[in-house]
């Protein structure tokens, strides 16, 4: 388990990327609690990897070659999840960069034999997970009727954005007030 009061102000050879992330330091690079997440979701992907792997879990462990096998895995894992691999792995990386470059920490973890994949599919592709539900699936999902009531809120929100057209990012502005709201007319009834 990570822990939460960890204070380090050198690396040694067998700190862990949590560790690093949770380093007092990281709060220069990662500022937002959001985004930390986000990166301890990607530590934790890799930290599984070198788990599989045999691999010790420290930054001493890792280089370039080890970059190349986390990618390796990952594609082998699931091939039709390319973009999320690349963030995957451009998180870590930017770790290991920052850490590289802070002269307080001198992590020297050598990546530049890394070559990241890069996503060949066209925008069509790109866009092929995006699957409209017809009339009926939507009706089956609206009579669906065994939910909590925060589950009915969120069916019947869901349903209506189909109707409408709107896409999922669209939602949270909704909710901040920053979606813009067409002009009532005169003519309106």
């Amino acid at each position: 388990r990570l822990q939460d009061n960890l204070t380090l102000y050198s690396v040694n050879p067998r700190t862990t990327l949590s560790q690093l992330l949770i380093n007092e330091k990281a709060d220069k690079y990662v500022k937002e609690d959001s985004s930390k997440k986000i990166y301890l979701g990607y530590i934790s992907a890799f930290e599984a990897f070198l788990k599989v792997k045999s691999i010790p879990n420290r930054l001493s462990a890792i280089n370039g070659d080890t970059l190349t096998d986390y990618q390796q895995y990952l594609l082998d894992l699931n091939p039709r999840r390319i973009a999320t691999h690349l963030n995957k792995i451009k998180g870590i990386r930017t770790l290991i960069n920052h850490a590289n470059r802070d002269k307080e920490i001198k992590a020297n973890i050598n990546i530049n034999s890394f070559v990241a994949i890069r996503d060949e599919r066209s925008k069509e592709q790109k866009k092929s997970k995006q699957v409209p539900l017809t009339e009926k699936q939507l009706l089956a999902i609206y009579n669906y009727t065994n939910l909590k009531p925060r589950e009915v809120e969120a069916r019947d929100l869901f349903i209506c954005q189909c109707l409408l057209g709107q896409r999922i990012s669209d939602l949270p502005k909704i909710f901040k007030g920053e979606y813009p709201m067409p002009a009532a007319s005169a003519d309106a009834p």
